[in-house]
């Protein structure tokens, strides 16, 4: 498996345009009450990009090459800045962690009982 396949390189791209459109909803989300209609946009787009770049570090996990290590052990470094600190914790045990969180957050603060599977990125 390489690095260099259009399933990645797509994979690559939806996560790159998913935190273009974070970045872009929180000015909206901050202007509008909490809970918003921005607020659970912010928060599926949020889960989106978790749930993608999940899928990337699997990839990257099952490819043996330098490459995709250095890469995972950028991610797994990224643990640092703000969730774990216990240097035996990986992003793979991570991501499932987030995802459930934001699950709980979308369905408190939309008052829906969303299921990430109905979710779809080409509806974004």
């Amino acid at each position: 498996m390489s690095l260099d396949t259009p399933q990645f390189n797509q994979a690559m791209e939806e996560a790159e345009f998913l935190r273009d459109r974070l970045y872009k909803l929180q000015d909206r989300m901050e202007r509008q009450p909490h809970g918003g209609a921005a607020h659970v946009d912010y928060l599926h787009t949020m889960y989106a990009l978790i749930d993608k770049e999940h899928s990337i570090y699997t990839r990257l996990s099952l490819i043996d090459s330098t490459e995709a290590k250095r890469m995972i052990a950028q991610l797994d470094a990224c643990k640092v800045v703000g969730l774990l600190r216990d240097d035996e914790v990986t992003m793979k045990n991570v991501y499932p962690v987030v995802k459930g969180e934001l699950i709980d957050l979308i369905k408190q603060v939309s008052g829906e009982d969303w299921d990430p599977s109905d979710f779809d990125l080409e509806d974004m």
